[in-house]
């Protein structure tokens, strides 16, 4: 009969605060907070003077204005400007953190024969946290965002043994202990950011409320010999009114504090553009910065994001002893699939404006007008012209949903329309990219949100593929990488020698189109191309050292029948016309820029074709292993290994074709690289182990690692249509050291385990991102060997462990005759670490800002300085017991309780994990006192509350490791 046997096991956890400050975290008060939101602006009315002696009035900025009584100047200024410290508190957690989940977990395994294993199972977890952002922790951290993830994970695992019997396993059968494997699983994740209050309500994020536009003619009077009176010439806002919405009350706090001074002093207020200026916000509209360090108060999280994965795998391995030989084998095979859609919901306010009424702005001045009298006079007024070409998908859309005529000339108060209105299917997919600026990105979804099912679509799809209305979808696969691999390992003996020896090969194939040539978003022209006499660009005869697959640049582009050959390319390397190496490729280009000649020359920007693209190449990565260990004597072993390890690429290279079409509109923002190849890594390792007592060992082994095609920001200087930064595999980087440890297996009570590494990594840079900042400042894309951001030079790790055991082998206090510390243990784990590097600069910059446009300047070499020590101890205290249970004794079950405290930094030690470049402190860049700092901090407008404000945002808790945390647990098996 089969045994089966049932494992269950269920998690949840709350934490307020995942990540506790060394050094507290701050909050405005909860009256002074609730004070800025019912008095958000600080009104100035700056009446007009008259000036004798021009006779004329002068508004506040001196200025003439027409009269006495004009538009109000205001000046609207935040009450948060004036914050004094006394206006802030500590608190022991980080607000609106919360970070709460659960894990299920289950499985069941059947022994279905002797040799014959079946298992079934599955995992489900989910988590739900608060988005913490520093910048908003101060007095916005009721507006963090959320995340949602929610995983599950199912499998089924198949295992057979051979040769059970004793006469298989004799000495004289040559094949022994035959086993194999087979799993397959499927895994799903699907992750959800948005603000809470408004999830998938994408046009709630940003509304303030309804905003009226109140519109009429414009007359301009003619008088000629064609006509005379007063003729229609455009139109103006004469008033707009505004009805707050309950949304986003602290954002429509700032417009309502406005239109009630507005009504105190009796002024109307005439369009949108006046409410921002005068201190309000419109729709879309967030409330500035303080100072340039912390949110206001009311600016919502602006992010919805829907991302999945799924992940289909089959592994197999299997093993057989062969003779002295120990075979293991094995394969994998992973099908992944990644889907995205993402929006900016606070931009799409302003798309709604920009594309509504663009076609109805003026008055149809050659139509025939229709005549009116008033007090006397003649007034011609024109209708709308109806410029259908200009006519957006958006405004066509949103007059169909409003049961307008959709080619008819109604005005569109884009702002009174319910948020609640408004899809996104209103917009084309075109008009959501903006021209680069995309306001919704989506890859395995369309561009409404929905996954794309059925045909992926293709790279052609994509810049040919129309819907319904003749609106280019822009629809892009989901990123669907293949992964297959295959090991096989040897373990013999030879002599004394004990050889480990294997190979395991992998196929990557990302699965998606990539630019034929990354130096040229179009499709170039081969010197083979251009001998053919058909071609646009025709050029015969050639240096000899030119290679016919080497791409061709001309001196005029447009005019293939006049241009000439300036120069050649074959990959990274640049030749002129001559044929001779070039160091600088500028030196080829023309007036009118650099020109490869193209096949097609109008086939870039958003003209771009599926031409200028092919499939990923895959890549094929043969990575052998081998290791050996030989006995010196009866106490001591000699060993080393031998590895290649490959990395497959993840995060920079997934494809955006938008990121193509727009290339022009790109500025300095890196752009992915979907055609990155995986980074592999070779390691050796030497090795000696001595036995020094019965119970302890000590071991020292060397070890080298090189990594090369690491994956890093690069620079295409001259590529066409211009240069762009992308991601590349030309980094490389070594890691070298030696580790000794030290062990001390249970002797008495006492367990002890000691290890100290040194270790030197370099590498021409620390991760793909590090040299964004220096390739973009213009600099060239150096190759120089630093230490990297992970150059931990030394690590001291001691594990300690005294714990008392039970019954006979108790040999604690005993009181009243029980064993008080039986399964009772003290484990204390100690890490001192030396300080990792980082590049030390020579004027304070305003670290402490959200955004600034100062640029470090480097002192001596790239990660030349280095953090002080670290140290932590972790400390565990637990204690066992044995339950029992069950009525009758001889059916009595036990379970077995696990009671354990837990104390992370024991000693509450303030390590430095981040150190501001100038001064090399973490809790003061150096800014507030650098003299070039000073006439910015003087005009603020209260120096002393920026200064104070400055102080505390720069002493961020994410420049010290962790705060001591307490845990109090059990664990319960039965």
């Amino acid at each position: 009969r089969p045994l089966l046997g049932f494992f269950l096991s269920a998690n949840y956890r709350n934490n307020m605060d995942t990540r506790p400050s060394a050094v507290g975290n701050y909050r405005l008060k909860g009256d002074v907070r609730q004070g800025l939101i019912d008095n958000p602006i600080n009104f100035v009315f700056n009446e007009p003077t008259f000036n004798p002696t021009t006779n004329v009035y002068l508004d506040a900025n001196g200025n003439p204005v027409n009269s006495s009584f004009v538009a109000p100047s205001i000046q609207g200024n935040q009450g948060s400007l004036f914050l004094r410290e006394n206006d802030w508190e500590r608190v022991d957690a980080r607000q609106n953190s919360r970070l709460q989940g659960g894990t299920f977990t289950s499985k069941i395994d059947i022994a279905t024969t002797p040799n014959i294993d079946f298992s079934v199972g599955g995992t489900f977890d989910f988590t739900t946290n608060s988005i913490h952002d520093y910048s908003n922790s101060f007095m916005n951290y009721q507006n963090n965002g959320q995340r949602r993830d929610l995983t599950y994970r199912a499998f089924a695992r198949f295992t057979q043994r051979f040769g059970g019997s004793a006469d298989a396993q004799s000495s004289a059968s040559l094949v022994k202990n035959v086993f194999y494997s087979i799993m397959v699983d499927y895994e799903q994740s699907s992750t959800r950011l948005w603000d809470p209050r408004h999830e998938d309500r994408l046009f709630n994020y940003g509304h303030v409320g309804a905003f009226e536009e109140i519109q009429v003619n414009e007359y301009e009077f003619r008088n000629d010999t064609s006509a005379i009176g007063f003729y229609h010439s455009g139109y103006r806002v004469l008033e707009t009114t505004y009805t707050p919405s309950d949304a986003n009350p602290d954002l429509a706090s700032y417009t309502n504090a406005l239109y009630n001074y507005y009504d105190g002093i009796g002024f109307t207020v005439r369009e949108l553009e006046d409410i921002n200026v005068s201190g309000g916000l419109i729709n879309g509209q967030v409330p500035p910065d303080l100072y340039n360090l912390y949110r206001g108060i009311g600016r919502p999280y602006n992010a919805f994001q829907t991302f999945n994965t799924n992940q289909f795998r089959i592994t197999g391995s299997g093993s057989a002893d062969i003779g002295n030989h120990a075979i293991t084998l094995g394969f994998e095979f992973e099908q992944f699939t990644q889907r995205n859609f993402s929006a900016q919901p606070l931009q799409l306010w302003a798309l709604a404006r920009q594309y509504a009424n663009s076609h109805i702005q003026n008055p149809n001045t050659a139509g025939i007008p229709t005549l009116s009298i008033i007090d006397g006079q003649p007034f011609y007024t024109y209708d709308r012209l109806i410029d259908s070409g200009s006519q957006t998908a958006f405004d066509r859309n949103l007059r169909i949903a409003l049961g307008l005529d959709p080619d008819g000339s109604d005005y569109l108060n884009v702002d009174a329309i319910n948020p609640d209105f408004y899809t996104l299917d209103m917009f084309s997919p075109t008009e959501l990219l903006n021209q680069g600026q995309e306001r919704v990105t989506a890859y395995g979804y369309d561009y409404n949100g929905n996954r794309l099912t059925g045909r992926s679509p293709t790279v052609t799809d994509f810049f040919n593929q129309r819907d319904e209305n003749g609106n280019l979808t822009r629809a892009r696969a989901a990123f669907e990488p293949i992964y297959i691999a295959g090991y096989i390992m040897d373990k013999f003996a030879f002599d004394d020698i004990i050889f480990n020896v294997g190979v395991r090969v992998d196929r990557f194939d990302a699965n998606q189109p990539v630019l034929k040539d990354q130096f040229v978003i179009g499709e170039a022209q081969t010197v083979a191309d251009t001998r053919n006499p058909e071609s646009n660009f025709f050029f015969p005869e050639h240096p000899s050292n030119i290679g016919e697959d080497w791409v061709v640049y001309v001196s005029d582009l447009q005019n293939p029948s006049s241009a000439t050959i300036n120069g050649y390319r074959d990959g990274n390397t640049w030749y002129n016309a001559q044929g001779v190496i070039v160091a600088d490729p500028r030196v080829l280009r023309t007036a009118s820029g650099i020109a490869p000649a193209l096949i097609n020359p109008a086939a870039v920007g958003e003209n771009l074709t599926a031409d200028a693209f092919e499939d990923y190449t895959p890549q094929i990565n043969i990575m052998p292993r081998i290791a050996f260990s030989f006995p010196i004597s009866d106490e001591a072993v000699f060993f080393a290994h031998y590895d290649i390890l490959t990395q497959r690429p993840t995060g920079q290279n997934i494809s955006n074709l938008n990121d193509y079409l727009f290339i022009q509109n790109r500025g300095n923002r890196a752009i992915n690289n979907p055609n990155l190849r995986p980074t592999r890594t070779t390691e050796y390792e030497l090795g000696f182990q001595q036995v020094l007592s019965r119970s302890s060992s000590l071991k020292i082994s060397a070890f080298y690692r090189e990594t090369q095609d690491e994956i890093q920001a690069r620079r295409l200087l001259e590529a066409y249509p211009v240069t762009y930064t992308t991601f590349d595999n030309f980094d490389f980087g070594t890691t070298k050291g030696m580790t000794f440890t030290y062990d001390l297996r249970r002797t008495g009570n006492v367990t002890l385990r000691a290890a100290y590494t040194l270790q030197f990594a370099s590498a021409t840079g620390s991760n793909a991102e590090s040299g964004v900042n220096l390739v973009n400042s213009g600099e060239p894309n150096l190759r120089v060997i630093f230490p990297t951001d992970r150059d931990q030079r030394h690590l001291f790790i001691t594990t300690f462990d005294y714990r008392y055991g039970a019954g006979k082998d108790y040999n604690g206090p005993v009181i009243g005759g029980r064993q008080i510390f039986s399964n009772t243990g003290l484990n204390l784990v100690s890490t001192l670490g030396s300080g990792t590097p980082y590049s030390q600069q020579q004027l304070g910059t305003p670290e402490a800002f959200i955004e600034s446009s100062a640029t470090p300047q480097l002192i001596g070499t790239v990660n030349g300085s280095r953090l002080p020590f670290q140290f932590l101890i972790n400390a565990q205290l637990d204690k066992s017991f044995t339950l029992n249970y069950g009525k009758e004794a001889e059916k009595q079950k036990q379970a077995f309780l696990n009671v354990y405290l837990l104390v992370n930094n024991l000693l509450n030690t303030q390590n430095i994990i981040r150190a501001y470049r100038f001064t090399g402190n973490p809790d003061d860049d150096g800014y507030l006192n650098a003299p070039q700092s000073q006439p910015n901090i003087i005009s603020q407008l209260d120096e002393e509350s920026f200064r104070q404000l400055y102080a505390l945002k720069v002493n961020s808790p994410f420049n010290y490791s962790t705060a001591r945390t307490i845990q109090l647990g059990l664990r319960l098996d039965f």
